[in-house]
């Protein structure tokens, strides 16, 4: 496969999704190649905050993104991008051994889930250890305990998701306050299986074949262990990537791309949408709009070539 395109996208989650619509509105031949559809959107619960529909599940929104993609005839390739290469002004994005070209990118290739980089984590991943409640949540169901580490939006969901799976979540979290939006945090105080310990910091995930424990530290230097069966990580992201770096893109001490008021980076021809940009707030609407502005600036990009 060697097919050449007007815009290729990097990325099929909301913001590469969108960059696929206003893309080929702009009568551009497109491709958005993803790993997987709808990335961490998909795998993030209920959305209460996406315009014009009061409720709904971040799968089922990325199908409708999907479906308003696939309507303008944009293919949708679900591979993982290996490498991308600069040759004459053509960037040449490869899947193993396929490749793509194309006149433009809009790079949306969203963040990795941090990691707590503690003993444990690793060996049991998979076996009690998990950084997405809405995929693995059912495996618990029943359980006495369950932990969710975190103390941000995505923490907030994990837990009152699992309070209705598990017989009692305890969040860890290493500030004094939860720092989620205030209607989360009013939910997590009305349910009874609920505790948020604060100031409090994992050091050690215990078990052999599966999870057995947690061991903490409080602010006053203690450690204790509390039993549980599941440790849900949900301590935000970063979007690290090698091609990224490759590429030479400017980026922050963060590993996020910096970008401009049109979405634009530092290397002609190559724009940026989504999570791993360097703007603060990291939302489906503001990934649908920076996926709409970056396929504005492709195009007025390839009017002056």
């Amino acid at each position: 496969m060697e097919e050449s395109y007007d815009v290729v996208i990097l990325g099929a989650g909301p913001a590469g999704m969108t960059a696929g619509i206003y893309s080929a509105r702009y009568a551009h031949k497109t491709v958005v190649i993803g790993e997987e559809l709808g990335g961490v959107c998909a795998k993030g619960g209920d959305f209460e905050n996406w315009p014009g529909t009061k409720k709904i599940t971040g799968l089922e929104l990325m199908e409708k993104f999907k479906e308003h993609v696939e309507s303008y005839n944009v293919e949708i390739l679900l591979k993982k991008v290996t490498d991308v290469q600069q040759e004459g002004g053509i960037f040449v994005v490869k899947m193993g051994e396929e490749e793509v070209r194309g006149k433009a990118i809009i790079i949306s290739f969203g963040t990795k889930h941090r990691k707590l980089e503690i003993p444990g984590e690793e060996k049991l991943l998979g076996k009690g250890v998990s950084y997405c409640a809405t995929c693995d949540g059912m495996f618990f169901k029943g359980k006495d305990v369950v932990v969710v580490i975190g103390g941000a939006d995505s923490a907030a969901k994990a837990a009152l998701y699992l309070s209705e799976i598990a017989k009692e979540v305890k969040i860890i979290y290493r500030k004094s306050d939860l720092r989620s939006e205030p209607i989360y945090k009013e939910r997590i105080e009305k349910k009874d299986n609920i505790e948020v310990i604060y100031e409090t910091t994992p050091v050690e995930i215990l078990g052999e074949k599966g999870v057995e424990a947690i061991k903490v530290k409080g602010k006053d230097g203690k450690e204790v262990e509390i039993p549980t069966q599941g440790v849900f990580i949900e301590i935000g992201a970063v979007p690290c990537n090698e091609i990224l770096t490759k590429l030479k893109l400017d980026q922050d001490e963060g590993c996020y791309v910096k970008a401009g008021r049109g979405m634009e980076t530092n290397v002609d021809g190559i724009f940026v949408a989504g999570d791993l940009t360097d703007n603060k707030l990291k939302q489906v609407v503001t990934a649908a709009s920076e996926g709409a502005i970056a396929a504005h600036s492709a195009h007025e990009y390839l009017q002056k070539k």
